[in-house]
C-alpha cells in the first residue's frame, strides 16, 4: 500500500505547523529542541577543527547555541543585514526568527574577514562549505526524531497519530 506524504503548504506559519505537531505527537518539540541544539554544537566543532589556527583564539571561540543566548549579536546581525553596503552576512543566523528556540553558529566579527578574504588577504573558506556538507545530515537527524516520535506513539496506542500515520507518512521538511 503506497503512503502519501502530508504537504504542507509554505505560507503556513512556522506556529502553526509545530502546533500541529506537537497535537500529532505530543513532546516531539522538546525533542527537536535538543537535537537542533545538539546538532549545531557539533557543527561548531567541525568548523573548528578547519578554523584558521593562527594563535587559536578564533577557533576556540566559535560556538554553537540558542539565538536567545546571544541577543546582541543577533541584534547587530540585524543591523548589519539591514544596511546596504554590508556584503556579508553574519553566522548567527540572524533573521527575524519565530523559532524561540531558533540555533546558530556564533564567532568573532573577523569570521567574514576569513571566510570571504579581503584587499589584502586571500579568502579562507570554514564555516560555509562545513556548513553545506553537514546541513543533509542535520536535516535527516531531525526527520529520524519526528520519525521515531510518530512511531513510538502509534506503538503506544495514540489513537490519533495512529489515525494519522495509518494513512498518510509523516515527512519532515
Amino acid at each position: 500500500m503506497a503512503r502519501n506524504p502530508i504537504k504542507v503548504d509554505a505560507k503556513l506559519a512556522f506556529e502553526g505547523v509545530i502546533s500541529a505537531l506537537e497535537k500529532i505527537v505530543p513532546g516531539v518539540t522538546q525533542q527537536l529542541d535538543e537535537i537542533k541544539l545538539q546538532q549545531m554544537m557539533r557543527l561548531a566543532s567541525k568548523v573548528k577543527a578547519v578554523a584558521p589556527h593562527k594563535s587559536g583564539k578564533y577557533s576556540g571561540s566559535i560556538r554553537g547555541a540558542y539565538l536567545s543566548a546571544y541577543p546582541a549579536a543577533v541584534a547587530r546581525a540585524q543591523a548589519a543585514k539591514a544596511t546596504p553596503t554590508t556584503g556579508a552576512r553574519l553566522p548567527t543566523s540572524g533573521s527575524n526568527s519565530v523559532d524561540p528556540t531558533a540555533v546558530g553558529l556564533f564567532a568573532p566579527y573577523i569570521w567574514a574577514w576569513l571566510e570571504f578574504g579581503t584587499v589584502k588577504m586571500t579568502r579562507r573558506p570554514h564555516i560555509y562549505p562545513t556548513y553545506r556538507a553537514w546541513r543533509p545530515l542535520m536535516r535527516r537527524s531531525m526527520t529520524a526524531v519526528v520519525n521515531k516520535a510518530v512511531k513510538k506513539a502509534v506503538a503506544d496506542g495514540n489513537t490519533k497519530t495512529a489515525s494519522v500515520a495509518a494513512s498518510q507518512k509523516v515527512v519532515a521538511a
